[in-house]
C-alpha cells in the first residue's frame, strides 16, 4: 500500500509494535534528488519509514517568513508518494522530540551535515537500543543553497552588444548589398534629418548583434569607409552550414580573398563587403569561445 498522510500518532501505534520503524524528518520545501537519496537510505535500514514533516508556522520559525515555498499539504502529498515513505506526520513544535517519544522509533536518521550530538532524540533512541544514523553528506543539495543561487542568478546583470556601427558611404549602395548578397533582414531605416538615417540590419535571426550602418558625415569617418579594422578581418559572420552559405555567396559574387580553411575552432573562408571591410565566414566547432550559446 502506498503512503498514508496522517495527523493522529495513536492510529497506527499497534502495527508499527512488530516493525522495525525508521523515523526521520525534515522540511522537504522543495523537494530533491538529496532528500531522495536520505529517504532511500533510512527506508533501507528498516521496516516502516516515518517521516516527520514540519507545519508551515514551524518551517516560518525555523528558515524565517519567506518560507516555506510550498504549503505543508503539498509537501505531504509529494512526500506520501514516494515509494521509499510509508507514513507522513506534522508536527507543529520547533523540534520533532514529541513525536519520537510517542513512536520509539527503531532508527532515527539525518543527513551527513548533522552530528549525532545535534540530533533530536538522539540520548532517547540510544536509552532503548535503538539506533541513531548520519547518512552520507550529498554535497551540493540544500533547499536553502538552491533559493539563494537563483536569487543571485536573478540579480545578474544580463548586459549585451545590440548594434555595431559599420561607418558606410551611401545607405542605399549598403542596404542592398547586406540584404540582398548576404540575406540580412533590414530591422530598421528611419530620416532622422535631411542627411542621416538610423539603418540597422542583422543575419536572419539573431538576438546577439545587429549592424548599424552609419553614412560617413565628414573627412575623416570617410576615411574609415572600407577600413576600420586597419586590414584585419572586422566581422565574424557565423554559420551552421559553411558549404551552403559558401556557395551562395560565390554564386552572387561576393569576392573571397582567402579560400576555405579548416581550423580546431572551425571552418572558415574571407570574404570582402563592398566596401572591402573583410569578414570571416565561419562554422565553429565546439571548440570554439567564440560560440555564445546561452
Amino acid at each position: 500500500m502506498k503512503a498514508t498522510t496522517f495527523i493522529n500518532v495513536e492510529i497506527f501505534n499497534e502495527e508499527l509494535a512488530s516493525k522495525k520503524v525508521v523515523f526521520t524528518n525534515g522540511c522537504f520545501d522543495i523537494l530533491h534528488a538529496g532528500h531522495i537519496t536520505n529517504l532511500e537510505a533510512s527506508k533501507e535500514l528498516g521496516d516502516i519509514l516515518i517521516v516527520g514533516l514540519n507545519s508551515d508556522d514551524s518551517v516560518r520559525r525555523i528558515k524565517g517568513n519567506d518560507r516555506p515555498i510550498n504549503s505543508w499539504a503539498d509537501r505531504a502529498m509529494v512526500l506520501s508518494h514516494l515509494r521509499s515513505v510509508d507514513y507522513v506526520i506534522g508536527f507543529d513544535e520547533d523540534t520533532p522530540i514529541d513525536l519520537i517519544t510517542e513512536i520509539k522509533p527503531s532508527v532515527i536518521t539525518k543527513g551527513g551535515d548533522y552530528k549525532e550530538s545535534e540530533m533530536i532524540g538522539a540520548s532517547f533512541v540510544k536509552s532503548y537500543g535503538g539506533e541513531v544514523i548520519i547518512l552520507p553528506y550529498l554535497s551540493g543539495y540544500s533547499t536553502t543553497e538552491i533559493l539563494k543561487n537563483q536569487e543571485q542568478q536573478s540579480k545578474i546583470v544580463h548586459n549585451r552588444i545590440a548594434h555595431l556601427t559599420l561607418v558606410v558611404d551611401n545607405y542605399d549602395d549598403a542596404i542592398a548589398f547586406y540584404t540582398e548578397k548576404l540575406d540580412f533582414e533590414l530591422l530598421e531605416d528611419t530620416q532622422l534629418s535631411e542627411a542621416k538615417r538610423w539603418v540597422v540590419v542583422s543575419p536572419p535571426g539573431a538576438k546577439e548583434c545587429s549592424l548599424l550602418l552609419a553614412k560617413a558625415a565628414n573627412e575623416q569617418q570617410a576615411k574609415s569607409v572600407g577600413n576600420q579594422s586597419g586590414g584585419r578581418v572586422f566581422l565574424f559572420l557565423f554559420t551552421d552550414d559553411f558549404s551552403r552559405d559558401y556557395k551562395k555567396l560565390k554564386s552572387r559574387d561576393v569576392h573571397f580573398v582567402r579560400p576555405p580553411q579548416e581550423y580546431d575552432y572551425g571552418t572558415v573562408a574571407v570574404f570582402e563587403d563592398l566596401y572591402g571591410n573583410m569578414w570571416d565566414l565561419l562554422q565553429p566547432t565546439k571548440k570554439n569561445k567564440g560560440w555564445i550559446n546561452r
